[in-house]
């Protein structure tokens, strides 16, 4: 047990140490630094706030990065052990399998925030723990499921397409042990009952009672149109997923790939397990696993689907990828039963996450001395202004790193991890604060935002640096990095 923790926790700990060598502040961080509140409750995550108050042992948020990393990184290793347990024990070259998991570069954004990466990452143990953990007297087990599902929620909504995919799992599992067809359907039925149940007392108690943010495109509600919304929304999640998963034109045939890869793997299943049953209701559950195998990539994305609006840039909700990354190499592992030749292929992907991971933490480095220095250029160019007197508006693209340009040629997504703050969003003026700069924000799309944009030209050129040029007109002071805008 203890050596199979400490492969998985060193592997964790090496993937992530570039993003902790990088320690940037990484948006949410910023406020919860600066100004110390939780507010993971008011969006619908009350066991957000009571875990983090916690380990603060105050109700006030404090910065002690890396530990919730680092504790995250615990929590996963533990996760990884008790389903290699459960699922792979019969091994001991199968412990490369569970990291699987981890081939999944989305996942580079949850591990970079300094307080969720707890938060989300203790929502995937619960997922791990749902189909790895039975209690002795099962009886309790719907009960302890559906606690789980609402402790899911209560952590981080996404993640519960984690557990959408891990059901998946458990099915093929049962069907590996030739469990008879009664034992896996009854096994299937009550996981996906206890999800089920869950996710409505949810929704209906634990929800209404926490959310108090209000209805913003970042944090949308589920859709009144829910067909439109599911063809529409998963179309974006699939382009934003091939042209980022891998460059082009090769990211466009990843996902299919490996989803072919996957329903050829469950036919084998299913093929072997009617063989063995050979029985009507064998038969009923070959055709479910098939069913379930090609549901399974839908159901990585399922509860984005059903939004108001895609959150196709926010690379934290593609954790459903990770669940799937590690159904395909299960199945793999028990079509082929040879656990060498799938720990072999698992290590090598994992080899290019960490490739991956090292690149962008550098990448996120480079990024944010920049920044920090347009930060510091700003302040000097404005120290006649006395602070909290001026808005602060922007127009154009700050500039970007070279480091940061040539990274994302090879690794495409990194050009969406790496956050660029200079626009006009609150985390602009969060991140000129946290830097020392402090000044007062207009607020994102109000009127002097866009009043601001349309008639900066008119307004007086104050100063013009390399990078920019700062224009001001009473106490407006917008920062155009565009400085041919007002030649044309």
């Amino acid at each position: 047990m203890k050596n199979n923790i400490k492969f998985y926790l060193l592997s964790l700990i090496l993937l992530v140490t570039p993003i902790i060598l990088a320690n940037v502040y990484y948006i949410d961080d910023i406020g919860r630094s600066i100004l110390g509140y939780t507010f993971w409750g008011t969006d619908g995550r009350p066991l957000a706030d009571y875990i983090m108050s916690a380990l603060m042992f105050n109700v006030r948020m404090v910065d002690i990065a890396p530990l919730p990393l680092l504790i995250s990184c615990l929590l996963l290793s533990v996760a990884f052990y008790i389903f290699h347990k459960k699922f792979l024990h019969t091994n001991k070259f199968s412990n490369f399998i569970p990291l699987a998991f981890l081939l999944n570069p989305f996942l580079m954004e949850i591990f970079s925030y300094r307080f969720d990466s707890l938060t989300i990452n203790s929502a995937i143990f619960l997922c791990f723990a749902f189909i790895s953990v039975n209690i002795k007297h099962s009886c309790y087990n719907p009960l302890f499921k559906t606690l789980l599902t609402i402790g899911i929620f209560s952590l981080y909504q996404p993640v519960i397409n984690t557990l959408v995919v891990f059901l998946v799992i458990e099915l093929l599992h049962g069907m590996e042990k030739k469990k008879t067809p009664v034992m896996v359907f009854k096994q299937s039925a009550l996981s996906l009952i206890s999800l089920i149940l869950g996710a409505s007392l949810y929704l209906k108690v634990v929800l209404p009672l926490t959310l108090a943010s209000g209805d913003e495109p970042n944090h949308p509600r589920i859709a009144g149109d829910v067909i439109d919304k599911v063809i529409s929304n998963g179309l974006a999640y699939l382009d934003f997923i091939n042209k980022n998963i891998a460059p082009e034109p090769v990211g466009k045939f990843v996902f299919p790939l490996a989803g072919a890869i996957s329903l050829t793997f469950a036919i084998i299943l299913a093929y072997r397990y009617y063989n063995a049953k050979k029985s009507k209701s064998g038969l009923a559950i070959s055709l479910l696993a098939i069913i379930a195998m090609m549901l399974a990539p839908i159901g990585a994305l399922s509860s984005l689907l059903l939004l108001e609006n895609p959150l196709t840039n926010f690379a934290r909700v593609y954790i459903g990828i990770s669940a799937y990354m590690l159904l395909l190499f299960f199945s793999m592992t028990i079509v082929f039963k040879d656990k060498i030749i799938t720990s072999i292929i698992v290590a090598v992907l994992f080899l290019y996450v960490l490739v991956f991971s090292f690149a962008y933490g550098n990448a996120l480095k480079s990024q944010d001395a920049l920044d920090k220095n347009l930060v510091q250029s700003i302040k000097v160019e404005t120290k006649g202004i006395d602070y909290n007197v001026s808005y602060i508006v922007f127009n154009g693209s700050p500039p970007l790193s070279k480091v940061l340009s040539n990274t994302e040629i090879n690794f495409p997504l990194i050009r969406t991890l790496v956050i660029t703050y200079f626009g006009n969003w609150m985390w602009a003026y969060q991140y000129m604060v946290i830097n020392g700069l402090t000044q007062k924000d207009p607020g994102y799309g109000t009127e002097i935002v866009n009043s601001s944009i349309i008639h900066f030209c008119e307004f007086e050129l104050v100063s013009v640096t390399q990078d920019f040029e700062i224009y001001k007109k009473d106490s407006v002071l917008v920062i155009n990095f565009e400085k041919n805008f007002c030649k044309k």
